[in-house]
């Protein structure tokens, strides 16, 4: 047959109607049949996507009809008018049915049909497909970038070419030292050997090795590639270059910072990415610095002469030459990261200009590109796990991890990857410093491993926020608000602008962390400051951007009024010496209003509130603290009650727990401040009643529905949510027992009790409801459940209410303890002299300088010694002491209490020189120092009385010891004068007549005495001990510990916390405790008596 007669007798099947196909989805495609001339071109379509026509029943010439096409790619195909289908035979028309052969799509210009002389039929020689390019694209636009692509399609790379090497840079590498290295090959299995052997010769054919022995050698590891479970194993070949890492010296480059990375890709619209094939293997190595890369497989020895993967800083170097390539188009509409290069404008012949400026300095450079993974004219931007669109920023759903992998937590380090995983998203989660504080503590070197339900449920809504999470890109043009909140737990802030075009206030970033040790003893309005002080400074490239100034939002009034202080504490000052720079305007919101930056900085109750059965739609819940778990849209419409007024219920996108008419408007978070669900305070350029149109964020009411009918519904849709409810609901109407305990009123379940009806509370709400009537006041267990029990019913009422009030951290921190705890320890000595009692009494000034008196008390005979002294001082009772133990001996050991003058280190030097035991008692325990403390009242007393001349007491100071020595003890029935020196003084002439028997056996009167003494001890113990109980620590133990705080000139004492976080470090005995806490900083050892210390409750975090 003549050629030419074959181009003449063919028809061309054209398409006349735009037509989208789904990838694996069969669509007709109008189409019509004209003659085919004889320059015409192949079969083509101008994207490169795989398809096939399918059987027709009958093609007839001049008319039209449609085909159908099969899309097999993976992708959507957009099929054009004047899109050719293919072209077909003048037997195949008006004919019976008939197939028309499969066939790919290929582009038009890569294609050149020619005649084959030899077989008369038609050949084509065809060109490597042109990379990915949108097919969302308009005819024209695709058109234009096919082109330019075609003109600079030498800087592609063509599979089996050499890879070539740029000219811009060569590697040098420079070593600390000379020192050889010589590691011999690992132990590869057969599978390794053979991937090992096929990446060298591709790597030989690359002209990227040679084989060139070395002094120097490298192993080679070969590692599995995370492949599909159906396909093969796949292995990846890399140097091990870690002795050579250790050896190079530092290149001190930093490539380009995410934040930066994504800030100029903010305003684009059309964005185009830029992979270069084998990165770090375009980069030559200098002939000197080819050696050190060498490595050895089956005893031949190869030197790489490109840089590697696995070399030290190769990342630094490779950006360093991009960068210098792209020197004048960066940070305009181009950005780069390592070996990725984005290119992202507003219009698309500006898109076309940066395309062709890059592809000159390539071609110009010499940088190849891999055509399989850039992507052109796409209405987004796939990088570093990252989705970035025209004005909003959201994680990259493909490359999320398998939420199996993040709950498979078995230790320390698998906890430390999974939050180290979070972190990385950690702007687009809310209040995650406080949220993710329990997966810290699983991942802490220094706290036991521990993996709990509560922690996996933690790990799936971190995860399924994150798939939904959506942020939109800053503006420096646009008004801004920086909302700030701090509390003890930690700071927070929330960064948000407003959209000019629905004047709604929408999220940009969320920042929050914890407090230092230190931090967490600063005032509330230092926290407060420190919330500003933080934020402003990770937001710093942000604000000090912007066109006009920052409103910073804050509820605590006492900062507006900082800067016309005069005097300010020094940690205040500072932090507002560090906001100098920025532009900010600071504004007052109440706490009601300030709901968004107020959870941020708290730690909140973990939500574990949520039920199995229940599984919310992606993008379809909004959650905050003070709020129950959403509902979906689906499960409020599909649970509306009847009778609801239309779109108030169904409609609505979240629906919480709003309140009825009569009752509270919100409830009190610890620090007093309102924590109901209300959006924050609106602008400037709106009115205060407005307030809550301008914020971009889903609302639970709407209409003019009241406020207790919304509430209604919203109850009946979690009371349907709830199984337990639910199945009370079926059964009501087939169970008398069931009619006798509940009633449905207004579709809504009540508890029957009495003449009352109590709302059943279904397990979503009950937090809320716990909320609602303890915080306002922070009553008891008893009268909180009281109050409850008037209004509503749940099964485990009591035992919720009891766990909610002592998890209550408000009222751990001020109440004081129910009861005093520790049993009756009594002093016990086994002979004179043992153990002796020291404690300062305070006097007056007598004319010898004399203001203090040391009391000096033997335990075994009750024998007090009484010293003047010239002050309060570690020298003054050193002094004393002397002379007493000139006057009695050293005795074993020495109780006094937590002053000054007997804690110093001098004191201690001292006591320790003389063979002393110093027994310390805890602060505030007086009672664990009780003969000391006994006899400092007697002396106190007697010296008001016997002395005529105060100016003159320290000269009776002898003269009262011996009349107090010479006193009957009743625990004793003895004198301490005679148990001491056997015999009564006479200090009186009518003492003189008296008529003595003989002298007693001394021994005999001391063991009485400490008989009567033991019997007086346990009659004593015994009703002391009726009346307290003896609690159990353990070392590890985080308790509260009592503070005696001084009231200041803005808060007195009452009104401050009382307790402090500790942790109890050892038991010393069952009365005292050694407790480690934190001061300014640091920790500090204590010993405390456990009247001062209560068991730490853990936050109330579940209900049954």
């Amino acid at each position: 047959m003549d050629v030419e007669a074959t181009f003449n007798s063919r028809r061309r099947v054209s398409a006349i109607t735009r037509t989208v196909i789904q990838p694996n989805e069969v669509r007709g495609v109008e189409y019509k049949i004209s003659p085919l001339p004889i320059a015409s071109a192949a079969v083509f379509t101008p994207r490169g996507t795989p398809s096939e026509l399918l059987p027709l029943e009958c093609i007839i010439e001049g008319d039209t009809g449609a085909i159908p096409v099969h899309n097999t790619s993976d992708v959507p195909l957009a099929v054009e008018p004047g899109d050719i289908l293919g072209d077909i035979l003048p037997e195949d028309i008006e004919c019976a049915p008939k197939q028309i052969s499969k066939f790919a799509f290929r582009n038009p210009t890569d294609t050149e049909e020619k005649p084959n002389q030899d077989q008369g039929v038609v050949c084509s020689t065809s060109k490597p497909p042109l990379p990915d390019i949108n097919p969302a694209l308009t005819k024209e636009q695709r058109e234009q970038l096919e082109d330019l692509l075609q003109e600079y399609q030498d800087v592609f790379y063509q599979k089996g070419d050499p890879l070539r090497t740029t000219n811009i840079l060569e590697v040098s590498l420079e070593l600390k030292d000379d020192t050889l290295y010589y590691i011999p090959q690992y132990k590869l299995n057969p599978q390794q050997i053979q991937a090992a052997n096929e990446e060298i010769q591709k790597l030989l054919r690359q002209n990227v090795v040679r084989e060139e022995p070395s002094n120097y050698c490298l192993p080679l590891l070969v590692v599995p590639k995370a492949t599909p479970p159906d396909t093969p194993q796949r292995w990846r070949v890399v140097l091990d270059a870690r002795p050579l890492n250790r050896r190079l010296k530092t290149i001190c480059f930093k490539g380009t910072p995410s934040e930066i990375y994504f800030k100029h890709l903010r305003n684009g619209k059309f964005f185009s990415q830029l992979d270069l094939v084998s990165s770090y293997q375009q980069l030559r190595v200098n002939k000197k610095s080819q050696q050190y890369l060498a490595f050895q497989h089956e005893g031949r020895s190869y030197v790489y002469l490109s840089l590697p993967f696995g070399v030290a800083h190769a990342g630094e170097l490779f950006q360093y030459a991009l960068n210098s390539a792209l020197k004048g188009l960066l940070y305009k509409d181009l950005v780069t990261y390592v070996d990725d290069a984005t290119v992202a404008t507003k219009d698309f012949p500006r898109h076309l200009e940066v395309l062709s400026q890059v592809f000159q300095r390539f071609r110009k450079y010499v940088f190849t590109l891999n055509p399989e993974k850039c992507r052109f004219g796409y209405f987004e931007a796939k990088a570093l796990g990252m989705i970035v669109t025209e004005g909003a920023i959201r994680p990259d759903p493909a490359r999320l991890r398998p939420v199996e992998q993040l709950l498979s937590v078995t230790c320390k380090k698998r906890a430390k990857s999974v939050l180290a995983y979070f972190s990385f998203f950690r702007k687009f989660l809310p209040r995650f410093s406080a949220r993710t504080a329990i997966l810290a503590h699983a991942a802490h070197p220094q706290q036991k491993f521990a993996w709990s339900q509560q922690h996996a449920d933690l790990v799936l809504e971190l995860y399924n926020e994150i798939r939904t999470a959506v942020l939109r890109h800053f503006d420096e043009n646009r008004p801004t608000r920086l909302l700030t909140d701090g509390s003890r737990a930690g700071i927070g802030s929330l960064l948000a602008q407003l959209d000019p075009t629905t004047r709604k206030w929408h999220p940009v970033a969320h920042y929050s962390r914890i407090l230092s040790p230190a931090e967490r003893n600063y005032s509330m309005t230092a926290i407060e400051l420190l919330a500003i002080a933080a934020s402003c400074t990770h937001f710093r490239h942000e604000l000090l951007s912007l066109k006009s100034p920052c409103e910073v939002q804050t509820d605590c009034r006492a900062l507006i009024y900082l800067k016309a202080s005069k005097y300010l504490h020094p940690p205040i000052a500072r932090l507002q010496l560090s906001l100098e720079g920025y532009p900010l305007t600071l504004k007052h919101v109440p706490g009601a209003n300030h709901l968004a930056a107020d959870a941020l900085s708290r730690n909140p109750l973990p939500n574990d509130f949520k039920d199995s059965h229940i599984e919310p739609l992606p993008g379809e819940e909004y959650e905050t603290d003070n709020t129950v778990s959403a509902v979906t849209r689906a499960q409020a419409a599909s649970a509306s009650p009847p009778g609801t007024a239309a779109g108030s219920a169904a409609d609505a996108p979240l629906l919480t727990p709003a309140r009825p008419q009569g009752t509270a408007a919100s409830s009190q978070h610890g620090n007093g401040r309102a924590s109901s669900p209300a959006p924050p305070e609106g602008s400037s350029e709106q009115d205060d009643s407005d307030a809550e149109s301008d914020w971009d964020v889903p609302t639970g009411t709407e209409g003019d529905v009241p406020a207790s009918r919304k509430y209604l519904s919203e109850v009946y849709a979690l009371q349907q949510a709830d199984p337990e409810i639910k199945s009370i609901i079926e059964s009501l109407p087939s169970d008398p027992s069931t009619q006798e305990k509940f009633q449905i009123i207004d579709t809504v379940l009540y508890a029957v009790r009495g003449t009352q009806r109590l709302l059943y509370v279904p397990a979503l709400l009950r937090k809320d409801v716990l909320q609602q009537s303890h915080e306002p006041a922070h009553f008891g267990k008893e009268k909180t459940l009281q109050s409850l029990s008037r209004y509503v019913y749940w099964p485990s009422m009591r035992k919720d209410c009891e766990n909610f009030v002592a998890s209550c951290t408000r009222c751990q921190t001020f109440k004081r303890k129910p009861q005093r705890e520790g049993h009756l320890h009594s002093i016990t000595a086994e002979h004179v002299n043992d153990k002796v009692c020291i404690d300062f009494k305070s006097a007056p000034l007598s004319s010898k300088g004399k203001k203090e008196i040391l009391i000096y008390v033997d335990v075994f005979t009750r024998y007090v010694r009484l010293y003047a002294c010239k002050g309060h001082t570690t020298d003054d009772a050193i002094k004393a002491l002397r002379r007493a133990f000139l006057e009695a001996g050293i005795p074993r050991t020495i109780i006094c209490d937590a002053d000054p003058a007997f804690t110093s280190h001098d004191f201690k030097s001292f006591t320790d020189s003389t063979g002393c035991d110093l027994h310390v008692i805890p602060p505030n325990a007086h009672q664990a120092n009780g003969l000391a403390e006994a006899f400092c009242k007697i002396a106190g007393e007697r010296l008001a009385l016997a002395c005529q001349d105060l100016k003159k007491w320290d000269d009776d100071l002898l003269k009262l010891q011996l009349h107090i020595n010479d006193s009957r003890s009743k625990s004793l029935d003895q004198t301490p004068f005679y148990l001491l020196h056997g015999y009564h003084p006479k200090t009186a002439k009518f003492q003189l007549l008296a008529n003595h028997p003989a002298s007693e056996d001394i021994a005999l009167v001391r063991q009485a005495a400490q008989d009567a003494l033991e019997t007086s001890q346990a009659r004593l113990q015994s009703r002391y001990n009726e009346s307290r109980t003896l609690p159990e620590y353990v070392p590890g133990q985080e308790v509260w510990i009592f503070v005696q705080k001084k009231s200041t000139s803005s808060t007195p004492s009452k009104y401050a916390h009382k307790w402090r976080e500790g942790r109890v470090t050892k038991i010393i005995n069952p009365v005292t405790l050694e407790v480690s806490v934190q001061q300014r900083g640091m920790e500090v050892i204590k010993k405390v008596h456990i009247n001062f210390v209560k068991p730490r409750v853990k936050r109330f975090n579940h209900l049954q």
